[in-house]
């Protein structure tokens, strides 16, 4: 599955959202989403994104943080 910037965009500040990826290319071009929508503009009460990637089965986990969030992902 392809990771939109529409796909990242609707995630809900504080929900941590899964895509499953057809495999690792698919993974970095939506890490690479994510830092492009960052850059240009984030909806409305997210204050940041952060992402965590399992290569094993493909999943890419996006959390869309609210303002005063700490990071849980990557740990």
């Amino acid at each position: 599955m392809s990771v939109s910037s529409d796909d990242i965009k609707a995630i809900k500040p504080g929900v941590i959202q899964p895509f499953l990826c057809d495999d690792a290319k698919d993974m970095y071009s939506a890490c690479s989403l994510v830092t492009r929508i960052k850059r240009v503009g984030m909806p409305e009460g997210v204050s940041d994104y952060e992402t965590q990637k399992f290569y094993e089965s493909n999943i890419l986990l996006i959390r869309a943080m609210r303002e005063g969030d700490e990071k849980v992902l990557n740990r």
